[in-house]
């Protein structure tokens, strides 16, 4: 029980660790900073993991923490190539 305690903080953490990421993008309004090859990276891991999970294991919980993980990405690689003109 303890052990499925401990994987949920874990997968909880993991997938929320961009956050702070993804809301310092939204505020300025770009990624600057973070590398394109480092994000192209993550990005293309996280779909691999997520089809493979989703395939072969059917883990709920680790395909939310993918999903999320995507989703956060997705947002720092937007605001890499498309930033925000702040005023």
């Amino acid at each position: 029980m303890m052990i499925n305690l401990i994987g949920f903080l874990g997968s909880i953490l993991l997938s929320l660790s961009a956050l702070p990421q993804v809301i310092a993008s939204f505020r300025r309004g770009n990624s600057d900073g973070i590398s394109v090859g480092m994000l192209w990276f993550w990005l293309i891991g996280v779909l691999c993991m997520f089809i493979y999970n989703l395939f072969k294991y059917q883990d709920t919980l680790i395909c939310v923490n993918y999903a999320f993980n995507f989703i956060f990405v997705g947002i720092i690689v937007y605001f890499k190539y498309c930033p925000r003109r702040v005023i």
